[in-house]
């Protein structure tokens, strides 16, 4: 299992969900944790168990391992979520076929991208403020992010192949399973058509995505009633596919 052997303590007969962080590019530890607040509106109900993807600014950073997810944001951080996920199921604590994914920022990213290029592996996605075409989030980010994006993302000249690879709008054709897209009209990290792309490209082919625009948002929730409001909103379909 990548970087812990942590013992995770849970019913293989329960449902498990994927939760990756909304922090951005690199990747660390795993963690299951029943407390924390984002998923606890699903553990409150005793219908989850979490395995949560730590990723770059965790407190939890481990030496060695804080700078993997440099110009590497669909790679090593994807690989090391399926890795972990095998890993769980062959240990009998979870149950493959019964994993659902929930990220925002990065993890709405990762969740677009595992949805285009795993979605056998999950039953249902929710994506939160992620960005699905990594052209884009570099060409519109503020200028004063540029020179980090540059580091942490990459140039979309030198990096176009990888880029392209790397960006959830490549896969798609593979992104059949049903899908909870989350989005803040005044987000400047991850503008709203990135979303609005994704969200339109696939019902344009007929297919059913939910989609919740916040028009009083940026990237993230500001307002405890909007976070209410979106938690009971993922709670609700992720509960239809239980």
């Amino acid at each position: 299992m990548p970087h812990s052997t942590t013992d995770f303590s849970v019913s293989p007969d329960e449902r498990q969900i994927v939760y990756s962080t909304n922090l951005q590019g690199r990747y660390d530890l795993w963690a299951l944790d029943h407390n924390q607040g984002y998923p606890y509106p699903l553990t409150k109900k005793g219908q989850m168990s979490f395995f949560i993807k730590h990723l770059p600014g965790s407190q939890m950073i481990l030496t060695g391992f804080d700078n993997d997810g440099d110009e590497d944001w669909g790679g090593g951080p994807r690989l090391d979520i399926v890795a972990g996920m095998d890993w769980l199921d062959r240990q009998g604590k979870s149950q493959a076929g019964k994993w659902f994914c929930v990220g925002g920022s990065y993890g709405g990213y990762m969740a677009l991208l595992l949805h285009g290029r795993h979605p056998e592996l999950f039953k249902a996605f929710v994506d939160q403020f992620g960005p699905s075409n990594l052209f884009t989030t570099i060409e519109t980010a503020p200028e004063h992010w540029k020179a980090a994006d540059a580091e942490l993302i990459g140039d979309p000249i030198v990096d176009r192949d990888r880029l392209i690879e790397d960006s959830p709008m490549t896969y798609l054709d593979a992104t059949i399973k049903p899908m909870l897209v989350v989005q803040g009209a005044n987000d400047p990290r991850v503008v709203q058509k990135e979303s609005d792309a994704i969200v339109e490209a696939l019902r344009g082919r007929g297919q059913d995505v939910e989609y919740i625009l916040l028009p009083d948002e940026g990237h993230g929730y500001s307002k405890t009633e909007n976070a209410i409001m979106v938690y009971k909103a993922i709670v609700e379909f992720l509960a239809k596919y239980i």
